[in-house]
């Protein structure tokens, strides 16, 4: 789920419709190959990257240029992030300002010990205000939500740093901490992420994810706030993995209408292959997106004043780490009209997917499916490589006309069930079905509504049968 801008802000907007998890991925849609070379060792990277060599290391030395940055595609390991394993981990790990936006999202499902599946998500970004500016003053957005069957209760922080709301961060161990307070006697809210063993991005790696909010509840926004307090212990399995292309996994997020048209006219619907054949940098039209597709939750516990409202020691979650540039044109095409419907798929084998389908007037639509295995092909910095990529002519989501929902707040309807059918390069056929957890996981933030939340998911995956949970964001045209 990669974070978008959002074009209007209010100081309790908590915009988490737009930055909580992966939306408009326009160009992942893509070839079959999967990508780089690896070691053959499967201790180690082709790069030398023993994950316990990494503990204990000293201090990263965050980047001090503050000029303007840009992500973009390129063929050799130039950004240095893809050169090798120490500058992907600092790189994941500190605040790199030159860009228009950085963000870490946290996502998934918990399981209470009764069996219950509990949506959840909480992120923590920085944007520059007016895209394409990195120079101008940063918004911080930091949220939580969590949906214990009884419709989303969301919270967090959201606008310019100030003397009421405070931000701390450090590189090793790595933390994030947003707080806000009201000047009163009452404990400040905030939302705190720190690793608490190994190194962000590595396997083994433990992450806290703890907040202390006045939460609104999206079922009954005019009924004031709850209080909420979430303490969520994660662990890393696989580590950090790249969905995009070239050696430092640029995303290309945001093609133009005639970038459209030439992967759809003269590359039978590849990216890859219009980006190795044209050498084009798309520079500032995407991001560099890369993700820890398995992750465990150890433990968790959700409580409103002095109420449990649900622990456990189950779950799932999907990290994703994304730096993200703009150029006036990319920014276009985020304000013409953009809809897009995904799904960030944990399936029970240890495999991650992407899957949806973009769509924007000017430009034409595109849908992506994309694979990260556990045990997957490693690149010279230790990230997993994708898997697997289905070429765009053989992705169909389909949604069930017969499974809607229309929510009684914003009259939008939103489909409930949907079809992925895959068919691979090789012909190999692939199925899935989505269908949603709850009905009402709608928010509607500062003007912007969104259907964001959790899908179980069933089907047939190159041959066998899959099972697991997905994130689901599902944006209407007109509303990002």
């Amino acid at each position: 789920m990669t974070p978008t801008p959002r074009s209007s802000r209010s100081s309790r907007s908590f915009a988490v419709a737009s930055v909580v998890l992966a939306c408009a991925l326009v160009g992942a849609a893509c070839g079959s190959s999967a990508g780089e070379e690896s070691s053959t060792d499967a201790g180690r990277t082709a790069g030398g990257c023993d994950a316990e060599a990494l503990v204990g290391e000293p201090l990263f030395t965050p980047p001090s240029d503050t000029s303007r940055k840009s992500a973009s595609y390129d063929t050799e390991p130039v950004a240095p992030q893809s050169q090798d394993c120490d500058r992907m981990r600092t790189f994941l790990a500190t605040p790199q300002p030159g860009f228009d936006l950085q963000s870490y999202v946290f996502y998934g499902h918990l399981e209470t010990a009764e069996g219950t599946t509990i949506p959840f998500s909480t992120l923590t970004q920085r944007q520059a205000a007016e895209l394409g500016t990195a120079e101008s003053p940063a918004l911080r957005v930091t949220a939580m939500t969590v949906n214990p069957g009884d419709g989303i209760a969301i919270g967090g922080v959201d606008g310019v740093l100030s003397s009421t709301v405070t931000e701390s961060s450090t590189t090793n161990p790595f933390s994030r901490r947003t707080q806000q307070s009201d000047g009163s006697d009452l404990p400040p809210e905030y939302v705190d992420i720190r690793v608490v063993e190994g190194q962000l991005g590595r396997p083994g790696a433990v992450v806290e994810l703890t907040g202390q909010l006045a939460a609104e509840r999206m079922a009954d926004p005019d009924d004031g706030t709850v209080p909420l307090q979430v303490s969520v212990r994660i662990r890393d399995v696989a580590g950090v993995g790249q969905w995009g292309y070239g050696p430092s996994g640029f995303f290309p997020q945001w093609l133009l209408p005639e970038q459209h048209r030439a992967v759809t006219d003269s590359f039978d619907g590849d990216v890859e292959a219009y980006l190795e054949a044209t050498g084009e940098p798309l520079t500032d039209q995407g991001s560099y997106y890369y993700s820890s597709p398995v992750v465990d939750v150890e433990s968790f516990t959700i409580t409103s004043g002095d109420e449990v409202v649900a622990r456990g020691t189950g779950g799932e979650l999907l990290i994703d780490y994304v730096t993200q540039s703009f150029d006036a044109a990319a920014a276009a095409v985020v304000d013409g009209g953009v809809q897009w419907t995904e799904f960030s798929t944990l399936l029970d084998d240890d495999r991650t997917m992407k899957v949806g389908v973009v769509e924007q007037a000017s430009v034409g639509t595109l849908p992506y499916a994309i694979e990260l295995r556990a045990d997957g092909d490693r690149l010279a910095n230790g990230s997993l490589a994708a898997s697997q990529r289905w070429p765009i002519d053989g992705i169909t989501l389909t949604p069930d006309a017969a499974a809607t929902w229309t929510s009684p707040r914003s009259g939008k309807t939103y489909t409930m069930r949907y079809t992925a059918e895959l068919t691979a390069a090789d012909g190999t056929r692939s199925s899935l079905t989505y269908e949603a957890l709850y009905d009402d996981q709608e928010l509607t933030v500062a003007g912007r509504t969104v259907y964001e939340g959790l899908f179980r998911v069933t089907g047939e995956l190159d041959g066998e049968t899959v099972q697991g949970y997905a994130w689901a964001e599902i944006q209407p045209a007109g509303s990002v």
